[in-house]
């Protein structure tokens, strides 16, 4: 029984336990990206946003107060 088991590995050939390898790596980074998408792509929007309206609201108060200056 032992070497029915152990021929049946060695029968594998180098090509497939590579494809199984790549196919195992791949599946596991696709899961992790769709992980990190789904738990942060919210929270980075949001980040993205806010400094964008931060930014945007300085600049008007910049134009305000030089054209407030100017009068």
């Amino acid at each position: 029984m032992m070497k029915a088991t152990a021929l049946k590995h060695e029968k594998i050939s180098i090509k497939w336990k590579i494809f199984t390898y790549l196919l195992a790596f791949t599946g596991i980074l696709l899961m992790v990206l769709w992980l990190l998408q789904i738990c942060y792509l919210d929270t980075f929007y949001k980040i993205i946003k806010t400094r964008e309206a931060e930014q945007l609201t300085g600049e008007a108060i910049e134009i305000l107060q030089s054209d407030s200056n100017s009068i």
